[in-house]
């Protein structure tokens, strides 16, 4: 079983379901049909980019970086080039397919996704090489593919739910640069624990917390969903308090990463009982 999460986490399936359950996460709360065809986009193009970033990291890290974590990934770099080629091409037929509107919305994420994913400064650096820039670039690319373009499509956008999105991505990016804190140390790359130090970056994410509740308060939504939404901030920032660069890394690609999942459940749950 435990064979099984770690392939299921480390080919990038886990993240791609992830980010497509942040997606639907929208069509559930404003009572929408599910766009499966946008949905899957999201599914396939995450999981294709999510690819190339594991391959473009191996290679840019020396031996003696090469933790557990990315020696896992060596191994099944020739798999995780056939799943970003047939990931890519799917993802592509489908955002071809999709409305033109759409498609325009998607161009600038695409392009800052690839990005911070390949080596282009310098034919050296990554945009999520350049100082304090990785965890605003994931707040900001994963809100506005998962949140913004849905809701513009909808005509329906909520700045409080948008922020409310943005915080939380960054609430579970946190814990991600705790746990890379050495590596991200000894390459030069700059973080927000680096910079401020593990237990001050862990009392940020219980104001970023605070805040996201007296946002969620502040929708417009029903009852069910603002609970469950509070939930998931608090499960989070457990999670956070928790991290510390001993834990297994399923603590962080399986179970932090899963709470995209776990709060689009916690809203089907209540939405239905409550």
């Amino acid at each position: 079983m435990s064979a099984f999460i770690k392939f299921y986490v480390y080919i990038n399936f886990h993240i791609a379901l992830c980010a497509m359950a942040f997606t639907a996460e929208y069509y559930l709360r404003s009572n929408q049909a599910f766009d499966i065809k946008y949905l899957l986009f999201i599914l396939c193009s995450t999981l294709s980019l999510y690819c190339l970033h594991r391959i473009i990291g191996i290679k840019k890290k020396s031996g003696e970086l090469l933790n557990n974590r990315m020696l896992t990934y060596n191994k099944l770099s020739k798999i995780l080039i056939y799943v970003m080629l047939l990931s890519g091409l799917v993802a592509g037929g489908i955002f071809i397919s999709l409305p033109i509107p759409t498609i325009l919305l998607c161009i600038l994420p695409i392009i800052i996704s690839l990005f911070y994913a390949l080596p282009i400064f310098k034919k050296k650096y990554r945009l999520r090489d350049f100082p304090f820039v990785k965890i605003f670039l994931i707040a900001v690319i994963w809100t506005w593919l998962c949140y913004y373009i849905p809701a513009e499509a909808d005509k329906h956008i909520s700045l409080t739910h948008l922020l409310e999105c943005a915080f939380f991505m960054i609430l579970i990016t946190l814990p991600f640069d705790i746990r890379d804190l050495e590596i991200d140390s000894s390459t030069g790359v700059k973080t927000i624990p680096s910079a401020i130090g593990i237990n001050s970056t862990k009392i940020l994410g219980t104001i970023i917390v605070l805040a996201s509740c007296l946002l969620i308060h502040l929708q417009e939504e029903q009852l069910s969903i603002k609970l469950a939404l509070v939930i998931s901030q608090l499960l989070a920032c457990c999670f956070l308090l928790g991290s510390n660069k001993n834990r297994n890394d399923l603590y962080y690609s399986f179970f932090i990463d899963g709470l995209l999942i776990v709060r689009f459940l916690f809203i089907l749950v209540l939405i239905e009982f409550f």
